[in-house]
């Protein structure tokens, strides 16, 4: 990831556009900066950065076409503001950015990929074959 300071005074998140299965896919929040801290404005903070990457970039007030939960573009995720949004209901993606992401869901292997956490302690009954053992079909046959 590029070295950059975001201890400027309109920055509170930074993240890498587009780079959802690599290990520059991070965002960097800095949230305490200048009030306290406010869980609402880290979540819309932090959606906003995985907006980008997923590849989303910052919505301008010309991106007429497209429309989000809350009227006008300016309560939308994805708008570059970070002004505080006092509405009834939360910020959201725009139709068109739920449509982006919904289209390359398919080119993001690393989202459908199982995750298999290592293991800590084998148990008898748990569903999973452990060494030593021959089968294992969970905790069912035990109390059978």
């Amino acid at each position: 990831m590029p070295q950059r300071d975001i201890s400027h005074p309109t920055y509170i998140g930074i993240s890498n556009i587009g780079k959802v299965c690599s290990a520059s896919g991070i965002a960097i929040l800095d949230l305490c900066r200048r009030s306290e801290f406010n869980p609402k404005r880290a979540g819309e903070t932090l959606a906003h950065e995985l907006g980008h990457i997923l590849g989303l970039n910052d919505i301008k007030d010309s991106d007429k076409n497209c429309k989000c939960g809350t009227p006008g573009l300016y309560f939308c995720l994805m708008y570059s503001s970070d002004d505080q949004w006092y509405g009834k209901y939360p910020r959201s993606f725009t139709d068109c950015e739920m449509k982006n992401i919904k289209n390359n869901l398919k080119n993001y292997q690393c989202l459908s990929a199982k995750y298999i956490a290592p293991r800590l302690y084998e148990t008898c009954g748990d569903g999973v074959v452990g060494e030593g053992e021959d089968c294992d079909s969970g905790y069912l046959d035990i109390f059978l």
